[in-house]
């Protein structure tokens, strides 16, 4: 195929508040034996996309937190904190990270369910069972909505790194959420019964440019 010049073409899903970063990376990758290989990019929220691969509608996909199946085989390709977004005069304004009991204590601009059922539900369970139900004052689909909600000094906003990010040039500040079970994993995932060379490769590439990012490890040397 390659040798002919055929054209080849994948469908492939992307969160929705996915890092733009990600998506240019993606968008942008070339195959050394598909030389005509056009990509087509589709956004939804991350259980939409899901639904979308496993009905082979796209073939494969940039998915934020997908939850276990035997269906999909998945790689990683980055874990994010969660961003807690408040105004600068915010009592955690000023801390470096805050934790989930931290948060707790202040009412809330939380994400719909249908952005992502299996978060959602998660970080309200691990609330719940922390610290009593958690005080949801409004609940939002887009990061930019959160601008006009945030609009005294004890509410404060979950969003991804992203959706932070164009927050706070808003003039709000963001803190990274710290705790190892309520966290953003980006997966770049494909069918379990997937035979495709094309994705295969496809798959193969990404996750080389991913790692080639990276920055090396430290070697950690003994404190005297």
């Amino acid at each position: 195929e390659a040798k002919y010049g055929e054209q080849h073409k994948l469908r492939i899903g992307a969160s929705a508040f996915l890092s733009p970063h990600l998506i240019e990376l993606i968008h942008s990758t070339e195959l050394r034996l598909y030389r005509n290989l056009s990509i087509e990019i589709v956004t939804e929220y991350s259980i939409e996309i899901l639904n979308q691969l496993q009905h082979k509608q796209i073939d494969l996909a940039l998915i934020t937190s997908p939850p276990s199946s035997a269906l999909i085989t998945s790689a990683p390709v980055a874990i994010d904190p969660f961003m807690i977004v408040m105004r600068r005069s915010h009592p955690l304004a000023t801390n470096k990270v805050v934790e989930l009991s931290d948060v707790a204590k202040y009412p809330w601009v939380f994400i719909n369910r249908n952005v992502h059922p299996p978060l959602h539900d998660l970080i309200l369970q691990r609330t719940e069972a922390e610290r009593g139900k958690p005080n949801i004052i409004h609940h939002v689909s887009q990061a930019d909505q959160v601008v006009a909600l945030l609009t005294n000094d004890s509410l404060l906003a979950w969003l991804t790194p992203a959706g932070a990010e164009r927050v706070m040039r808003s003039g709000f500040v963001g803190v990274p959420l710290r705790d190892e079970q309520l966290r953003l994993e980006t997966r770049l995932v494909t069918l379990s019964s997937n035979e495709s060379r094309l994705i295969s490769e496809f798959v193969r590439t990404f996750i080389k440019r991913i790692e080639g990012e990276r920055p090396p490890a430290q070697l950690q040397l003994p404190m005297k």
